[in-house]
């Protein structure tokens, strides 16, 4: 019977069979009063079969799983409220800003005044461009930040409307002044010679018959030529050795000779030059690359007799050090004018020369002993007073 009341094609024959018997038997009085009735609990009924329906959040955006997220997440991430207050920092973020802790005002947490008003800008819900910055709180630092504003359901679920995100760019922000300053400094070291040789030209065109011209600025003209060739073989060789990988386990050479035959390479185009070899005559096989080694050597023995100039050099092997564990090092020693202490630092950076004597050269020689050396998992160290002389000192890997 209970099937039957609730069918949806017999209620309507129930209903209006029995209203057509109440109207005739009782009269409209008792017909009002039954549809009154039936209507109170047809809306009972309705009310208790409504289910209730609850609203399902996915799984993936569940607080604790995108929590989760965002505190594994590689690049380092910090969340704000509306009033600019850190609720959240991942683990990446703690490592790169050690000080910065959850609810902390963000103004106080980073006092870089281009970042601060960038996050005001972001958190009062305009879409804010990234911003590379330098950070005078973290040893001068360079970072990229990112902002992001938090939509629904993503910013209720975390009570949080601007996401940042930090990348250390240091090394990428050097590399580029780097690249910026060797390209104006090779341009300077091109245009100067250039620049003497054209006027030469000039002068030479404009006096066709003149001889005592000639005789002038040819022999000019050429010492920039060939200076301007130096550079830019330095430049080549540079280049290249930047380029190459370390150097093989298996590359293997007796250092001792290579001191012998450097020397007497170099005393057959500077028969002048006294180079003393005190490092001795025994078998000293390293690891490395023997013609590099050998530009080393030269460069050093060049730096000391036409840049730092010095009568006598000597080559001598350095004293055991126990920070130097595997590697031997190779000391060349002059009696030269010596160095400032100020410019030592600088001695290897392309183009730097240390005072005013020092124009003669390419400025790369000890840029190219460096990276030589750094492909060789090698180092140098600088020793120089002033009229006392300098001793460099490069170490190398024994085999």
């Amino acid at each position: 019977m209970k099937k039957i009341w609730s069918h949806p094609k017999f209620k309507p024959l129930i209903f209006g069979g029995t209203a057509t018997a109440l109207l005739g038997i009782f009269g409209a009085p008792w017909l009002i009063i039954w549809l009154i009735f039936i209507l109170m609990i047809l809306s009972t009924h309705s009310e208790k079969s409504t289910p209730i329906v609850t609203p399902q959040i996915p799984a993936y955006l569940a607080p604790d799983v995108l929590e989760n997220y965002i505190r594994s997440a590689p690049r380092a991430t910090l969340l704000l409220d509306q009033n600019g207050r850190i609720v959240m920092i991942n683990d990446a973020l703690f490592e790169l800003f050690p000080n910065v802790e959850v609810d902390q005002a963000f103004a106080q947490a980073f006092r870089t005044p281009a970042l601060i008003d960038a996050v005001a800008q972001a958190t009062s819900g305009h879409e804010t461009a990234p911003l590379i910055y330098k950070s005078t709180r973290y040893l001068n630092k360079v970072f990229e930040a990112r902002f992001s504003l938090l939509s629904a359901p993503f910013d209720e679920i975390l009570n949080a409307s601007t996401m940042i995100e930090f990348h250390d760019i240091t090394k990428t922000a050097h590399n580029e002044a780097v690249r910026r300053d060797f390209i104006a400094n090779a341009s300077h070291e091109l245009r100067t010679p250039l620049t003497t040789i054209q006027g030469g030209i000039e002068t030479l065109t404009e006096n066709k018959n003149d001889s005592q011209a000639a005789d002038r600025f040819l022999p000019i003209m050429k010492s920039q030529a060939d200076r301007m060739l130096r550079l830019i073989d330095d430049l080549m060789s540079l280049s290249k050795i930047e380029d190459q990988r370390p150097i093989d386990k298996d590359a293997q050479f007796d250092l001792a000779h290579i001191i012998k035959q450097t020397i007497a390479i170099y005393n057959t185009k500077n028969p002048k030059a006294v180079i003393k070899n005190i490092f001795g005559d025994g078998i000293q096989i390293v690891r490395g690359d023997e013609d590099q080694i050998t530009q080393v050597l030269i460069n050093l023995i060049e730096n000391a007799i036409k840049h730092g100039g010095a009568d006598e050099v000597q080559i001598l092997r350095a004293p055991e050090s126990a920070k130097k564990t595997g590697q031997i090092g190779v000391t060349i020693k002059d009696n030269g004018k010596g160095i400032d202490a100020k410019h030592i630092p600088r001695l290897s950076e392309r183009f730097y020369r240390a005072g005013a004597a020092q124009k003669t050269g390419t400025g790369l020689g000890l840029a190219i002993v460096k990276h030589i050396l750094i492909r060789h998992g090698g180092s140098l160290e600088v020793d120089s007073k002033i009229d006392k002389g300098s001793r460099f000192t490069f170490w190398i890997n024994i085999k």
